[in-house]
């Protein structure tokens, strides 16, 4: 039941998506939900991984967590940036304080709801923030 809940959420047709997450708990939950959506979804835990999943596919948005455990996902939202891949931030940090690479791009901040992700999802090629 709430499954079907879940997908009758959905805003939008299916996308291809990268989710970048360090923690496997959190990119985990994110993969299936994503994926039960009807999204077609590829996971990364390091910016290394997700740089080079970018190189093998066209994805049509991405979902990257700042903070990758002793790095930053700032060389995966250049790479996406390069290509015009939109990308949504999640991240513990309020929208001001990332860097400028993460600026005036969709933000939510951790931790959010499914249906604030959806939104996210279906405008994510709009510049604005949806702290929460």
């Amino acid at each position: 039941m709430l499954l079907a809940s879940w997908r009758r959420m959905r805003k939008g047709p299916a996308l291809k998506l990268l989710v970048v997450e360090d923690k496997p708990e959190v990119a985990e939950c994110l993969t299936m939900v994503l994926g039960d959506l009807g999204h077609d979804v590829v996971y990364a835990h390091t910016a290394k991984e997700a740089c080079g999943a970018i190189d093998g596919a066209d994805f049509d948005a991405a979902v990257l967590d700042f903070e990758l455990g002793g790095e930053t996902s700032a060389p995966v939202a250049d790479l996406l940036s390069a290509r015009a891949v939109p990308f949504i931030v999640a991240s513990g940090r309020h929208a001001d304080a990332l860097p400028r690479e993460f600026a005036g791009r969709r933000h939510l901040q951790k931790p959010y709801f499914l249906a604030e992700l959806e939104e996210a999802l279906s405008t994510c090629g709009q510049r604005a923030d949806v702290s929460g």
